[in-house]
């Protein structure tokens, strides 16, 4: 499913999910906080954060989106197969990114106390924090703003051509952007995937939070036409 995939990236996916899913599952049978009456607490604001993540951006969730997140990581903590082959494509392009490529898949912010510590245990019982190397301690790296040199986009290492030319050049976006460490993380984050050969991102998050801005300053670095889709 992932040509050239790391052997082991592959092992220790496989070991960190199994050690996971039985660790979770124990913590929640045994924590009277699983109780039907209990409430997953919001995250702080220490604890929100915006990374790299093929589904969506971390940190833009809302309580309420938290608390089911939560709750679903209560329920069920297996991955699924397309979250295995993402993770496994994506570490083993990018092995510095490990711990917060997992985090994110498993939305570890938003977890209750002892489920996010079983995560945290099972992945550092794994062999996954020596093939990410020395960032592999779960703090994330500040991000460079992405640059445009040579008709390429370029960002932490990666980059992606932008189009030579549009059908409708009106329609590429244009936006006042101001670059803090948080949308520069989301932006190399979003470039990352669409380098892996991604073909949508998800973005996720409560009004105001700054995915049109992110989008829009993806499509203008790229070089791209906007259009807008509304779902009901």
């Amino acid at each position: 499913l992932v040509p050239n995939a790391s052997a082991a990236v592959v092992e220790g996916l496989l070991k960190f999910a199994e050690r996971f899913q039985i660790a979770a599952a124990s913590t929640v049978t045994s924590s009277p906080a699983s109780s039907s009456s209990s409430s997953s607490p919001a995250p702080t604001s220490s604890e929100k954060s915006v990374g790299g993540g093929g589904v969506g951006v971390g940190g833009m969730l809302s309580p309420a989106a938290a608390a089911v997140a939560a709750a679903s990581a209560q329920q069920d903590p297996q991955l699924s197969l397309r979250q295995l082959v993402r993770l496994t494509r994506a570490l083993s392009e990018y092995p510095a990114d490990a711990f917060s490529r997992v985090s994110q898949t498993c939305m570890s912010d938003f977890m209750p106390m002892g489920v996010r510590e079983a995560f945290q245990n099972s992945y550092h019982g794994t062999d996954l924090g020596s093939i990410a190397g020395p960032t592999a301690d779960g703090k994330r790296a500040v991000a460079a703003a992405p640059t445009v040199r040579d008709n390429w986009v370029h960002a932490d290492g990666v980059r992606v051509p932008v189009a030579a030319a549009v059908k409708a050049p009106e329609l590429v976006p244009h936006v006042l952007f101001y670059e803090t460490p948080a949308h520069n993380a989301a932006l190399t984050a979003m470039l990352k995937d669409l380098a892996m050969g991604e073909r949508g991102i998800l973005l996720i998050g409560n009004q105001g939070t700054g995915k049109n801005k992110l989008a829009d300053r993806l499509l203008e670095l790229l070089n791209l036409e906007r259009e807008y889709m509304q779902l009901h």
